[in-house]
């Protein structure tokens, strides 16, 4: 095939090719001439080939269509009229990722197989799905995954349903996602940025069927779409199959979603309430945060400066921003967190576990930590580390790669920006390097936190009362409804009918026959041989698998806890939650994990369980100690893991705030994926390995940590010992 500039393959034309060094690749850039569609083909040598179509969905309001149109599309189509086909590939593809993601900007499903029948199978749903969905003649897609009046008797309440609708009820009971949207409405009251993309549940009723379905028209066109194309493929077939299948039907329409720049404006604090459960205490349980807008997409070595900052500052309780939070009894929590992928990025601080009336105290606090580091320099040391571990993970691989790198460039590409450009960043570490010793990061952290002119502020405070209140008014609002129209009523109870049915229904072999599938011909025969040496280490038996990992080696090692009773489970628990954030008799916790940033590329220590010969009346817990390194320093490895699980120093005083904030963010996990506990509590009922996955991270655990926390003078020695 012949691949040479402004060729044209199956009416797309190559318009650039550039050769991507740190992803061991070449890009391939297409445009297909008769839609103005934008096509992107990274070639390495990745046997796991990865797609991904991409839109830019630009949302004019917070109902969160592009979130129900994400989820809908995947709910049948044209050429395969299943109910479910993404649940059916799932079943009977040998994909290796299958997904969709609604982000605030874009909406994107990607791809990945490491078969070539079966990867053109999965272009094949995608393609259909996104252009041809099932929506436009099943109008029950919708009701499901969007909203619908649910009522089967007019002698019932009548209630909201739907999917995305409760996901997204869910969703807003964090106060996380309270203090990110309402940031986002102060820092971009411009553009598209201050809508909820995923939809905020008081305005996801306001969304039409009709709406919805004009809404798939605006943007789901060629001419809106981007698409990401990665690894040792076939392009030809590729091009031929996405023109003559697709892109021939359309023509090419003139698209401007163009988002304009936010203008930096003077700053505005806010004042909120969140909602907590009516027994729940309110004191110490505000947040205050300061956000701003502090770079734009194409900022490259700025961003990633950001991301070393935000690390150094608040990475442990010992990180300068964080102590001086800490050390004050200003807050339990400090962080700081960079939100990219945007064609602005912003930065925010928050205080967590706070009381609203220390806000100006926590201002000054932070005006003096921030003026002395200007004055006196940030740890250099630190920073060093910190780039160091970020461009490891920057060159280590992750699966599917082609995933990676396509959200990479789509951080460019979709505001128009050159797709190749973040694909070739590793350059920018060695840069940061050398700006270290030129004040670089100190002028940062000065215009975040003392250039005080655009720096916002939000104090959310907790209310037992809103959540009543809101329930209230729902349930006012839908009897009005209710009140207002008896055909209505009627109607509803109809549509209700018709959608039990269809959810009831089952695909017939027809439909199901439609799916593409792969046939044993296609498949190779034998499972591709990974390489395993077995070795004597010490007496102890070694597993080693030679690999091709760019010079990283991956260290793996299990200590049996073989005997633990379960009333110590959780305190075992607690105990790895604790090592590598308490210091060791030999290094304070700033100088341990800079250790690790320095040498390794990740360290971590969990407590994990596996059932002998998946049975269910037996288990084996470990102490599982995972890591990354480059193969030169491999040495440092064993000598730190020892250090840090022999030498660790439990004291009263330090364990205390670990405890806390990791007791805040258990609070915060039950609330947001209550699901998750509920799915671990039933399976204790099930297992071995159930009962103690439960103590170690499960409700159980929660419990243990919070009774801990609430006795802590009585219980502390005993769990120490």
């Amino acid at each position: 095939m012949n691949l040479e500039l402004n060729n044209k393959l199956h009416g797309f034309v190559l318009e650039q090719i550039k050769d991507i060094e740190d992803a061991k690749g070449t890009l391939y850039m297409f445009r297909h001439v008769q839609t103005n569609a934008e096509l992107c083909w990274l070639k390495r040598d990745d046997k796991n080939k990865t797609f991904a179509i991409t839109f830019k969905t630009i949302p004019d309001n917070d109902t969160g269509v592009f979130h129900i149109l994400e989820h809908s599309v995947l709910n049948g189509s044209k050429k395969y009229p299943v109910r479910e086909p993404f649940v059916e590939l799932l079943k009977s593809s040998l994909q290796t990722f299958l997904n969709a993601f609604t982000y605030p900007d874009k909406t994107m499903y990607p791809v990945s197989s490491r078969n070539d029948k079966d990867y053109m199978n999965l272009i094949s749903v995608y393609m259909d799905a996104v252009f041809q969905p099932a929506i436009y003649t099943n109008p029950n897609i919708f009701l499901q995954e969007g909203w619908h009046y649910q009522i089967h008797d007019v002698n019932e309440e009548m209630e909201y349903s739907g999917v995305v609708l409760n996901e997204m009820k869910g969703a807003f009971s964090s106060v996380d996602e309270t203090i990110v949207d309402e940031l986002n409405r102060m820092l971009f009251p411009d553009n598209c940025y201050k809508y909820v993309s995923g939809g905020d549940p008081r305005y996801i009723t306001d969304l039409t069927y009709e709406k919805f379905i004009e809404t798939h028209q605006k943007f789901y066109h060629p001419s809106n779409a981007r698409i990401w194309v990665d690894g040792n493929l076939d392009i030809d077939e590729v091009l031929r199959f996405i023109h003559e299948e697709y892109f021939v039907n359309y023509q090419k329409e003139e698209m401007d979603f163009a988002i304009p720049m936010q203008k930096v404006l003077p700053a505005v604090h806010n004042r909120i309430s969140y909602e907590v459960s009516e027994n729940e205490p309110t004191e110490n349980r505000s947040h205050i945060s300061f956000a701003k807008i502090i770079s734009t997409y194409d900022s490259y070595v700025q961003n990633i400066a950001w991301s070393a900052l935000s690390s150094t500052l608040v990475a442990n309780n010992e990180s300068p921003l964080k102590k001086a939070i800490l050390d004050n009894n200003l807050g339990e929590d400090v962080d700081l967190d960079l939100y990219d992928g945007i064609q602005q990025p912003w930065l925010v601080l928050t205080i967590r576990n706070t009381d609203a009336d220390k806000y100006n105290a926590i201002r000054e606090t932070l005006r003096s930590a921030t003026s002395e580091l200007v004055k006196n320099g940030l740890d250099h040391e630190e920073l060093h580390a910190t780039i160091n571990q970020m461009e490891f993970r920057y060159r280590e691989s992750h699966e599917p790669a082609g995933l990676m790198y396509g959200q990479r460039a789509m951080d460019s590409w979709l505001y128009g920006g050159d797709p190749a450009e973040p694909l070739s960043n590793g350059k920018i570490f060695d840069i940061l390097r050398e700006k270290i010793e030129q004040g670089y990061f100190e002028e940062l952290l000065s215009s975040f936190l003392l250039d005080e002119e655009h720096l916002n502020s939000l104090t959310v405070v907790p209310s037992t009362t809103m959540g009543a209140e809101r329930i209230a008014d729902e349930k006012k609002r839908l009897a009005d409804i209710k009140a207002s129209s008896k055909e209505n009523v009627l109607k509803y109870i109809e549509q209700n009918k018709a959608l039990d049915l269809w959810q009831q229904s089952s695909d017939t072999k027809e439909q199901l026959a439609t799916l593409p599938k792969i046939h044993l011909s296609e498949i190779d025969e034998k499972p591709e041989d990974l390489p395993l040496q077995i070795e004597k280490v010490q007496s102890i038996k070694t597993l080693v698998h030679p690999a091709q990992e760019s010079g990283i080696v991956y260290l793996f090692f299990y200590f049996s806890l073989a005997g633990i009773t379960i009333k110590h489970l959780p305190a075992v628990g607690l105990f790895t939650d604790l090592l590598m954030n308490l210091p060791t008799t030999k290094k304070t916790v700033r100088q341990l994990q800079r250790a690790v940033r320095k040498d390794l590329g990740s360290l971590n220590i969990v407590t994990d369980v596996y059932s002998p010969d998946n049975r269910s009346d037996a288990c084996i817990p470990v102490l599982a100690v995972s890591c990354s390194v480059l193969e030169r320093n491999v040495d440092k490895v064993v000598p730190l893991i020892l250090e840090v699980i022999k030498d660790t120093k439990f004291t009263k005083e330090e364990i205390l705030p670990i405890l806390k904030q990791g007791n805040e963010g258990a609070r915060q996990s039950i609330i947001m994926n209550g699901h998750s506990f509920a799915m671990r509590r039933v399976s204790a009922h099930h297992s071995a390995e159930g009962v103690f996955r439960e103590y170690i991270g499960g409700y159980e655990n929660a419990l243990f940590s919070k009774q801990l926390e609430d006795n802590y003078d009585e219980m502390i020695d005993e769990v120490i010992n």
